[in-house]
């Protein structure tokens, strides 16, 4: 039995879809922020982290427009694939993420 106090990696992948209102161009502008400075490796449609044990595969979508009525905003889906992260450590690299891209407003 595991000790109560520790977190258990997840051997399988645990896949997470966000949909971004970015362009593909705002996305890898601030990648290196959004990812705490974690080396990673752009690959033709995704991002690969490595870290001990640890790995993240981000699936970059195709950039498309989303219209509201004549508004044009770019949306990008991203796939995140987390394997060998605890719960708590997939929040805090999304966390991170959504803060690097938050868009100020209130």
């Amino acid at each position: 039995m595991a000790d109560p106090g520790t977190a258990e990696r997840d051997a399988a992948d645990f896949v997470l879809r966000r949909d971004m209102g970015i362009s593909h161009a705002d996305l890898y502008r601030v990648l290196g922020t959004a990812l705490g400075g974690v080396p990673y490796e752009l690959r033709p449609g995704r991002i690969d982290l490595r870290e001990a044990e640890r790995r993240l595969t981000i699936r970059v979508g195709p950039e498309r427009e989303r219209r509201i009525a004549s508004l044009r905003l770019p949306a990008t889906a991203l796939e995140f694939h987390f394997r060998g992260y605890t719960g708590a450590e997939r929040e805090r690299v999304l966390a991170r993420f959504a803060r690097a891209y938050h868009k100020g407003g209130g």
